[in-house]
């Protein structure tokens, strides 16, 4: 293992910062490149299933996401409609013993702020969007939009959904607009006047909520609205949303769901993309992870998960071969990492997850840290 090879990481969302930390560890010498001018703590809420807890708490940061963050006592799924319990998984007090870890929903901004903690600043470049790649025998020449370059022995590419470093692999293969759109919010729970479940999806006709505490202090109520929509013309992937049309898209549905939503100040609105899977993860010394290779709905709540464990494979990997043999390193990863990912994404876009009695074993119980790392025979 040759521990002075270099390794460049294109985003510093979660993904970005876990395979970091982990490669730092290593003693590798790592440098994250964000295109972002800093970091900013966005407001939505996050799941937190035990296969992703695993991670932090290989990286010891879970008590403080633990402190910070909500454990609920199950996950309630009911009819939009009538109200109706469909189906409940108990959570709190067994998801440690069942699957391993807690199941957390916490405050994605106290999630992300958390994880760069464990990344020196020195390591972090602000203000680096990439605008090409230059590939030689030797390494990967970066070239930035302020035209600044860098060096490196090879390149990950965890810059998201519109990831540059997918284009550069595979060519202009964005991806695809769903037709459907997620409203993102929060209600106060003291303008409401009932007992609220603290984690529960409504199903309703083509249309879903998920409802959420994410602090201890349940004072405060997070959900993701999911409704069809024509099309999206906006450049970002989110905007502005009007929450009087929020709340007329729901009309009909039961009465508590509709409170929440009356009491619920202003929303954001952003665009569902989902792709195909990729015909391939890498190419010679270039390597993606996260939602630049398999962008997923949110129905499942394991997008962050994916991210994460695709960073704490592709360590092990970088580490177990070495940078020097990035070839099998990534040829390795693919292999473990790529069927998991895809079975996740089919099933996340079918929005049909814990609708009804269902053993979630598949996912909960996995960790990425442990599990065996095969090549293909």
């Amino acid at each position: 293992m040759t521990m002075n090879s270099s390794i460049a990481i294109v985003g510093a969302g979660l993904g970005g910062l876990v395979v970091a930390r982990l490669l730092l560890d290593a003693g590798y010498d790592v440098r994250v490149y964000e295109q972002a001018k800093m970091f900013t703590k966005l407001g939505a809420g996050i799941h937190l299933g035990p296969n992703l807890v695993k991670i932090l708490q290989r990286l010891n940061v879970h008590h403080e996401i633990i402190r910070e963050g909500y454990q609920p006592d199950a996950w309630t799924s009911r009819d939009g409609l009538s109200g109706d319990v469909l189906y409940r998984l108990p959570l709190r007090n067994t998801a440690q013993t069942v699957y391993g870890a807690p199941y957390i929903t916490a405050h994605r901004g106290s999630l992300h702020e958390t994880l760069v903690k464990t990344v020196p600043p020195h390591y972090i470049e602000f203000d680096k969007r990439l605008v090409r790649l230059a590939e030689s025998n030797d390494g990967v020449d970066l070239y930035f939009e302020d035209g600044s370059r860098a060096q490196a022995d090879v390149v990950v590419g965890a810059d998201g959904v519109n990831s540059k470093m997918r284009e550069i692999l595979i060519g202009e293969a964005r991806p695809q607009f769903t037709g459907r759109v997620a409203y993102r919010g929060s209600a106060l729970v003291s303008q409401l006047d009932f007992q609220l479940g603290d984690l529960t999806k409504w199903w309703g006709p083509n249309a879903h909520v998920m409802a959420y505490f994410v602090s201890p202090l349940r004072d405060e109520l997070f959900y993701i609205a999911v409704v069809s929509e024509k099309g999206w013309p906006h450049k970002s992937s989110f905007v502005e949303g009007d929450v009087t049309e929020l709340r007329r898209l729901y009309n009909g549905f039961h009465p508590e769901l509709q409170a929440v939503l009356a009491a619920s100040p202003a929303v954001t609105k952003w665009a569902m993309f989902e792709q195909d899977p990729l015909p391939v993860w890498s190419r010679n010394r270039i390597v993606l992870l996260g939602d630049a290779c398999h962008p997923m709905k949110p129905h499942m709540g394991q997008g962050a998960a994916m991210a994460m464990e695709d960073a704490a494979v592709l360590a092990r990997c970088l580490i177990q071969d070495g940078v020097e043999h990035f070839d099998l390193a990534f040829k390795r990863y693919a292999h473990n990492r790529a069927p998991r990912a895809n079975d996740v994404q089919s099933e996340s876009g079918k929005n049909r997850w814990l609708k009804e009695d269902t053993d979630p074993t598949w996912v909960f119980g996995y960790d990425a840290l442990n599990t065996p790392l095969t090549l293909p025979i």
